[in-house]
């Protein structure tokens, strides 16, 4: 009973990280901003640089502003500025997620417009920060965003995805093979699926995650 009690005790923590990011992801609107990313079509496809990001990103970050103003005035005295940081940080985490989800539903893309997917991830990471924040906030009363902000998902975790599109198929499994935990087994298919030998390399990606119980990287 004891141990029952401790495994419980344990998890606990976890089971508390999830539920925060599950509830972060339904109030970004995670599955309608995927839809978006999907549905930009043919752009991902041409072969043209861009010199803007998609209109999605920007939309999307004065969502998270809106949220960010009445997470903070409508709380009151009670929710602390601790709190209120890890919300946001589930908040920020989540939008990273859903772009490398949108990203991987991608059937076809040209390497401009991986190169836009950068772009877009970019101005996503600026859009969040306190700096942004406050002027897509500057009619409102003041909402300072809390310090040293860690995001559970970066900039970097997304680009490093975006990157590997570019290897040729057989590094881009060295690769997999030596970071596979670091990513959904999702996501990782969907880096071989457009290969020549999509069918063989996909097999190999599977192998890799069989069986392993550490390999548990979720989509949230």
């Amino acid at each position: 009973m004891t141990s029952y009690t401790d495994r419980g005790i344990q998890s606990f923590p976890l089971l508390m990280s999830l539920c925060n990011r599950i509830s972060c992801m339904r109030s970004i609107r995670g599955k309608a901003l995927l839809t978006e990313i999907v549905t930009v079509g043919s752009v991902w496809e041409e072969s043209k640089l861009h010199e803007q990001s998609n209109d999605y990103v920007e939309d999307f970050c004065d969502f998270l502003a809106l949220i960010w103003y009445y997470l903070y005035t409508c709380s009151g005295s009670r929710l602390t500025i601790g709190i209120l940081k890890i919300l946001w940080e589930n908040l920020v985490g989540a939008g990273y997620m859903v772009l490398l989800d949108g990203f991987s539903k991608v059937p076809y893309c040209s390497t401009e417009g991986r190169s836009l997917m950068s772009m877009d991830v970019a101005t996503y990471n600026a859009g969040v920060s306190a700096r942004s924040i406050a002027s897509r906030l500057d009619d409102q009363p003041r909402c300072p965003l809390p310090n040293n902000i860690q995001p559970y998902r970066t900039m970097s975790y997304v680009n490093t995805y975006i990157k590997l599109f570019y290897f040729p198929p057989d590094d881009a499994l060295d690769w997999i093979k030596s970071n596979f935990k670091l990513y959904h087994q999702h996501h990782v298919l969907a880096l071989v699926s457009s290969a020549r030998d999509a069918k063989h390399l996909s097999k190999q990606v599977m192998d890799c995650y069989r069986g392993k119980k550490d390999a548990n990287t979720i989509r949230i």
